[in-house]
C-alpha cells in the first residue's frame, strides 16, 4: 500500500419502502369500517364468501447507485460515473481521458491483496452480506468534468471503530497538505449498507472537483502522522490517483516458503526477484520480528523467527517497503494452524 494521507467524506439517503395491496381478481379493496382494507370476492352460487385480505411483499426502493443481483446489494459503478472508466479486479479505476485510481484495503498499514482469504477489508462493489466488512471507493466524473468520491460500506466495515475520513489534494497526504479530516459520516440507504459522499469544495485550498486521496479507516490524522512520517497503523481503505509525476514502483516478486515446527517458523526465499534485507520487513501478528533478512536477499536463503507466545490464527506477514518509503506491499503471509 502506498504510505499516504488521506481526507473524509459525507453523503446520505434514505430507503424508501412501496407497498400495495390488491385482490386477487384485480377488485378494488373495500372499507372494512375500522380503518382496514379488505377484498371481497362473490361465490359462484351467488353468495359471499368470507373476506380476504391479500398483501404483496414491500418492495424496497433503491437508490440510483444501487442495484440488486441475484439478491445481493451492488454498487452501480461505473454506471452512474460520466467519462466511461473501467474497473479492474475492484481495485483499479481508469479514465481515457484522465486519472487512473487505486482503490486498496488496509489492515494495520498493510495494503491487503485483493485475492486475501478472509480480509479484514473486502475491496468490493458487492456489499453483501452486510455483516461481512466490505466497503468500495468510487471515484465518480460528474458531467462538469469534476470529481467526487462515494464512499460504500456495509454495516460490519462501519462497526470497526469510530471511522475517520481523511482527504487530501493530489496523491500524497503528507503533515504539509492542507487536508480534510472528520469523522465518517455514514447514512444509511438501504438495509446494512451506508455511504458518504466528499470532493474537492471539502478539502481546503483544493479546486472543487479535483482528483483526491481518500482514507476511511480507524484512524485519525493526528494518529496517521504521529511519528512525522505518516505511516500509521490505519485499517480501512483508500483510494488515490496514481502518482502523476512518475511511474509507481515495481513490487518485488518472489516466492517465499514458510515451515513451522510449534516454536519457530523458518522463512526461506524460494524464487524470484533478488531483494534487499533493508526493504523488508517480517511481522507476527502485527509486531517486527526480532529476527528480520539482512543485506541482499537471494533464492535459498531463509531466516528463522521465534513464535513462542503466538497461537493458531496469528499471521506472519513479509512485508516489502519501497526504498523512498511511498510504497509497500504484502509479498507473502503464513497463518499459525
Amino acid at each position: 500500500m502506498t504510505r499516504r494521507r488521506r481526507a473524509v467524506l459525507a453523503g446520505a439517503s434514505t430507503l424508501l419502502l412501496a407497498g400495495c395491496i390488491s385482490g386477487p381478481d384485480g377488485s378494488e379493496p373495500t372499507d372494512t369500517g375500522d380503518g382496514d382494507t379488505a377484498t371481497t370476492t362473490g361465490g359462484s352460487d351467488g353468495t359471499d364468501e368470507p373476506a380476504t385480505t391479500t398483501t404483496e411483499p414491500a418492495t424496497p426502493s433503491l437508490p440510483s447507485d444501487l442495484r440488486l443481483s441475484e439478491g445481493d446489494l451492488v454498487v452501480d459503478f461505473p454506471a452512474f460515473s460520466a467519462g466511461d472508466p473501467t474497473v479492474e479486479r475492484e481495485a483499479t479505476v481508469s479514465f481515457a481521458d484522465g486519472p487512473t485510481f487505486e482503490v486498496v484495503g488496509a489492515d494495520e498499514g498493510e495494503a491487503i491483496p485483493p485475492d486475501a482469504t478472509d480480509p479484514a477489508v473486502a475491496v468490493s462493489r458487492t456489499l453483501s452480506p452486510t455483516d461481512e466488512p466490505r466497503a468500495f471507493v468510487a471515484p465518480t466524473l460528474r458531467d462538469d468534468g469534476g470529481f467526487e468520491f462515494r464512499i460504500y460500506a456495509t454495516t460490519a466495515f462501519r462497526d470497526i471503530a469510530e471511522m475517520q475520513l481523511i482527504a487530501g489534494d493530489g496523491d500524497l497526504l503528507s503533515t504539509e497538505d492542507d487536508v480534510l479530516a472528520r469523522p465518517a459520516e455514514f447514512e444509511e440507504i438501504a438495509d446494512g449498507v451506508f455511504r458518504d459522499t466528499t470532493s474537492g469544495s471539502e478539502v481546503p485550498g483544493a479546486d472543487d472537483g479535483a482528483p483526491l486521496a481518500v482514507l476511511v479507516s480507524d484512524v485519525s490524522f493526528e494518529q496517521l502522522n504521529d511519528d512525522g512520517s505518516g505511516a500509521g497503523t490505519p485499517t480501512g481503505i483508500v483510494c488515490q490517483p496514481r502518482d502523476s509525476g512518475g511511474s509507481q514502483p515495481d513490487v518485488p516478486a518472489v516466492a517465499f516458503r514458510f515451515e513451522y515446527d510449534g516454536e519457530t517458523i523458518t522463512v526461506t526465499h524460494e524464487g524470484g526477484d533478488t531483494v534487499e534485507g533493508a526493504n523488508l520487513t517480517m511481522r507476527l501478528g502485527g509486531d517486527p520480528t526480532d529476527t528480520q533478512f539482512e543485506g541482499t536477499v537471494q533464492a535459498g536463503d531463509s531466516v528463522t523467527v521465534d513464535a513462542s507466545g503466538y497461537g493458531s490464527g496469528d499471521v506472519l506477514r513479509v512485508v516489502w517497503q519501497s526504498p523512498d518509503e511511498d510504497a509497500s506491499a504484502v509479498l507473502a503471509e503464513y497463518e499459525l494452524p
